[in-house]
């Protein structure tokens, strides 16, 4: 069963509210979309920029400012 690209888009903006497991999940959908052909390149732009800031997102509440990536 494939996600529509608005609920993953919807699941990416709810990304900090769930456990590490289902945020690599949404990811996973996220890249789905990305990969289908038959999703429009507007669509996957609109992916793409949510997928952005679930990953700003994380990056900014996992590392510690001591840290390096």
């Amino acid at each position: 069963m494939s996600l529509s690209p608005q609920t993953v888009c919807d699941n990416l903006d709810h990304i900090e509210e769930v456990d590490l497991v289902e945020g690599a999940k949404y990811r996973e959908q996220a890249y789905t979309v990305l990969t289908d052909d038959a999703v429009s390149t507007t669509v996957k732009e609109e992916v793409c920029d949510h997928l952005n800031r679930a990953n700003q997102l994380q990056a900014l509440t996992t590392v510690n400012p001591d840290e390096s990536y």
